[in-house]
């Protein structure tokens, strides 16, 4: 066996090892290990190994052989710079880790490194961009990089700004950063926030205007913070919605009626306080109580009756009594549910001569004619009748006078 001399080279850099070839066609060549060599069967192949390695020449002519020995040094020199990162407010300090025997290191701003900004194995860069560095010894090289962002983290902040008194906000940060993500969020106000699943949303019922304050910071600790402003309006005043008559018979009119200082609009689009209406069906009425903020609401209901003129609903008196003893001492029309709008009264006796007349549904007969108060006798009345809605009753019959 024989020892060939050793060769010196850089990491991953090709050499041509082995021996001359020999103009023999019966010899043989074949190398141990294969690992970086082009080709394991000639005298002389190119390695290109990253470690140091020996290796085995075994040549033969057929009957014998013989053993040589090489080893191929790999100069171990290499640079690692810090992972590509990103930097906030405060400038980052890069760094670089060494292998091997160094006799200088270069930072540069470029990979032909025609600047040199640092010289050891730190630099501190408040900019962006790429940095490259490069380590030389007597023999070898070594260059790697480094890329540095702004972290530009940003944030939105979000929500309802005008309330009125009583009512909930939702406020909302959304993480707008295009690198390292948002993992803590810090609020400051002084009334309670209710959160969701998480901190970067929330309700809360503020009862005056106020702020809500937030700092978001990210996984690299940076932070950024912006707030939002929460106006709070009071609601307008006002008593409860009211109708003059909430019980109406078809054809009636009724009056709505709400008390307040500010602005109203009702359902039927008037916008006065008070506010005549002849409702057809039986139905509710809103209205809507507004000042340049807020608004509240308030209904009345109006029932809406069927107007039957008939005597079911009018009392038509058959006798009276006119004795002075204070029971049945008058005859009347008695319209106990207010729907006769015209009224005609007239009665006769059985001469035909009219003793009593009245347009007046309030009006009663006392029995007297011409100032004399009659005896007991029968007479006959004819009335005429007009009800609301314009519905009429015609009725005639007879009226007995007891005394």
């Amino acid at each position: 066996s024989t020892n060939l001399q050793s060769v010196e080279v850089c990491k991953n850099e090709s050499v041509q090892i082995g021996v001359l070839p020999i103009n023999d066609p019966s010899i043989s060549y074949f190398w141990i290990p294969s690992s970086g060599l082009n080709n394991v069967t000639i005298p002389n192949p190119i390695s290109t190994v990253s470690v140091s390695t020996q290796y085995q020449l075994i040549v033969s002519d057929g009957n014998c052989a013989d053993t040589l020995f090489q080893i191929v040094n790999v100069d171990n020199l290499s640079i690692n710079a810090s992972e590509d990162t990103s930097f906030c407010k405060d400038p980052i300090l890069l760094s670089a880790n060494t292998i091997g025997t160094v006799n200088s290191i270069i930072w540069s701003t470029n990979p032909n490194f025609s600047d040199t900004i640092s010289s050891t194995n730190l630099y501190l860069s408040n900019n962006i961009g790429t940095y490259y560095i490069l380590v030389k010894n007597d023999n070898c090289s070594d260059i790697d990089s480094v890329k540095v962002n702004n972290d530009n983290i940003a944030i939105n902040l979000s929500g309802i700004t005008e309330i009125c008194k009583g009512d909930s906000i939702f406020i909302k940060v959304d993480d707008l950063s295009s690198l390292d993500p948002i993992i803590f969020y810090n609020w400051e106000s002084e009334y309670e926030l209710f959160f969701g699943s998480d901190s970067s949303s929330f309700i809360s019922y503020p009862d005056s205007s106020s702020w809500y304050k937030v700092t978001a910071t990210n996984t690299l600790g940076c932070y950024i913070s912006d707030s939002i402003t929460v106006d709070v309006y009071e609601y307008p005043i006002s008593d409860s919605a009211w109708a003059t008559n909430s019980s109406v018979f078809f054809g009636e009119s009724t009056i709505l009626n709400i008390t307040t200082s500010d602005n109203v609009e009702w359902s039927t689009n008037d916008t006065s306080k008070i506010v005549e209406i002849n409702p057809e069906n039986s139905s509710w009425y809103s209205v809507i109580v507004y000042n340049e903020f807020c608004q509240i609401s308030d209904s009345v209901f109006i029932e809406v009756k069927d107007v039957f003129c008939d005597k079911n609903r009018i009392i038509i008196p058959n006798a009276f009594s006119p004795n002075e003893d204070n029971k049945n001492d008058y005859y009347r029309i008695i319209d106990e549910n207010g729907i006769i709008t015209s009224f005609k009264l007239e009665i006769f006796n059985r001469l035909g001569e009219k003793v009593y007349s009245s347009e007046n549904v309030n009006d009663k007969w006392d029995g007297y004619f011409k100032g004399v108060l009659l005896t007991t006798q029968i007479f006959s009345y004819y009335l005429e009748i007009e009800c609301i809605g314009e519905k009429n009753l015609f009725e005639k019959g007879n009226i007995s006078l007891i005394r």
